[in-house]
Formats: structure tokens, sequence, C-alpha cells
């Protein structure tokens, strides 16, 4: 879903989450004005291609979900439980490796369906928070940015 071009404004927040979740490190996130989609951008470092496709494109640069609002939703998670669930999502939180351990503690629990549902909702909350703060909006059948301070134009890096 993202990467293709958007129509309406749920595409739009669907396709920035799928992008927000698939951010790794090193990438970022950006709304793309002119072929009017949501992607992750990766660098030509890491990917060895030049970004060429993109020059010239309106860009917004979206504000990745940080670690700890990764965490955060995942003890929000935890948090709606009681009793020996709660304790186990809990302690796998506050251990070493607490995203590794938690996606253990989901699995023996059997709730990972569950999570990844809550996590959807919660990346859309995050999605439609980014958008608003980046002044992006969906009229008259096109993604908009009110505030060209947000707007960069993309000029790709020349090969030496």
């Amino acid at each position: 879903m993202f990467g293709d071009k958007i129509n309406d404004r749920e595409s739009l927040v669907g396709a920035l989450v799928e992008a927000l979740d698939s951010a790794m490190e090193g990438f970022d996130v950006f709304v793309d004005l002119t072929a009017q989609t949501a992607d992750v951008f990766i660098p030509t470092e890491i990917s060895g291609e030049p970004n060429t496709n993109l020059d010239g494109h309106e860009l917004v640069w979206i504000e990745k979900v940080s670690s700890r609002e990764g965490f955060e939703i995942m003890r929000d998670f935890a948090e709606q439980y009681e009793g020996d669930v709660r304790q186990r999502l809990a302690r796998a939180l506050s251990g070493r490796r607490p995203f590794r351990s938690f996606k253990d503690a989901l699995i023996e629990e059997g709730l990972c369906d569950t999570y990844y549902a809550f996590k959807d909702k919660a990346y859309r909350e995050l999605a439609e928070s980014r958008l608003q703060d980046a002044d992006i909006d969906f009229v008259d059948g096109k993604i908009v940015c009110s505030e060209k301070q947000h707007v960069d134009v993309f000029a790709c890096e020349e090969e030496d």
C-alpha cells in the first residue's frame, strides 16, 4: 500500500502507518506531494542505489516512531491486562532486550493478534498526529501541505 498513489484520506493514513511501521534505523519516512504517495526513504549509502526517482519531487519528511513511543505502546497494551498476563508482559518489558522479550511473551500468551490490532490503532493515532504536525491533509482529491516550510524539493546527489 505505501509507495502506491493515494486517492483518499483513509489511504493516506494507512500508507503512512505502513511506512512508519517499516522504517528501520537509518531510513526516513516521507509524503511525496508530487507523486501523491507516502513511503520510506532508503539512503543511497544503505541501498547502493541513488534516489533519482525522487529528483525534483516535493517531499514532506515525517517523524518516525521512536523507540520510546514503541515501548509506550507495548506498556499500554500490558497495562490493560490483570494478574499473571500483566505481570508476564511487564516482566518482559523490564528486562534485557525488552522488544524481543515482549514479542516472546506475546507468543507464549497467545496475544499476538490482539497486540497487533492494538499496535495498528496506536500507529493510526500517531500517523494522524504526524500529518497534523506537518500540516498535511487530503483536499479535493489530493495530498496537500498548507505550510510550505514543511516542504523540501528533493535534489538527488550527483554521482562521482
